[in-house]
């Protein structure tokens, strides 16, 4: 796709952005195009992982005491494996 950029002050930056990076306008522009649409992809995968984390640091302190799975299966069972009716 071919782009025709009619604002000076446009041209201008994506000129400036090439001589920054030492590279081409078109790679130039590119990139920031990509990061700028990546942004917001990467604050709500942020998000999610704040909002995980928050989760776990609330619900480890209520899990340290929890049974483990071997503990469990003697709460609920008999030595033979039937369930326990006490």
């Amino acid at each position: 796709m071919t782009m025709s950029i009619k604002r000076t002050q446009t041209r201008r930056l994506i000129d400036e952005l090439a001589v920054r990076g030492d590279e081409h306008p078109n790679p130039a522009l590119s990139d920031t195009v990509e990061k700028r649409i990546d942004r917001p992809r990467e604050e709500a995968q942020s998000k999610k992982r704040a909002d995980l984390r928050a989760t776990l640091d609330d619900l480890t302190p209520r899990l340290k005491d929890a049974p483990n799975s071997w503990d469990i299966d003697a709460l609920l069972y008999v030595e033979r494996g039937l369930p326990r009716t006490d």
